[in-house]
């Protein structure tokens, strides 16, 4: 390969990088801002989710007892009474954003792999 192509693969490996990282920090922003806009009690009783498996719970306009902030899967999750009040029922949210975040990662880190083992392989050839 020469020098022509070997700086082409390494830019193409940097924009993988950007692009991974950028794509994460939007989809965690995006992902954030929208999952609370209007408050997270709001969005859970408006848009869910919803439990789906028993123990059902009761799904009233009443608010959820908990609304919160998921990391794992990123977005929305809210705990609703149990039907027979034993306890609560958490509904997460579905796992778009959080396959999306790990397709971002994955390709910031092939980027990153490629990088670096470029970078070695040119300083062992001088």
């Amino acid at each position: 390969m020469n020098a022509e192509q070997s700086l082409d693969v390494r830019h193409l490996c940097v924009l993988l990088i950007v692009v991974g990282v950028a794509g994460m920090i939007g989809i965690l922003a995006v992902g954030g801002s929208a999952a609370q806009y209007g408050g997270l009690e709001y969005r859970c009783m408006i848009e869910g989710p919803f439990p789906s498996s028993p123990p059902l719970a009761l799904v009233t306009e009443v608010a959820p007892e908990r609304a919160y902030l998921s990391l794992w899967p990123f977005g929305r999750a809210c705990d609703w009474e149990r039907a027979d009040g034993q306890g609560v029922v958490t509904a997460f949210s579905d796992l778009g954003a959080t396959v999306g975040f790990l397709i971002c990662a994955a390709m910031a880190v092939v980027g990153g792999f490629f990088v670096g083992g470029r970078r070695e392989g040119a300083a062992g050839e001088r």
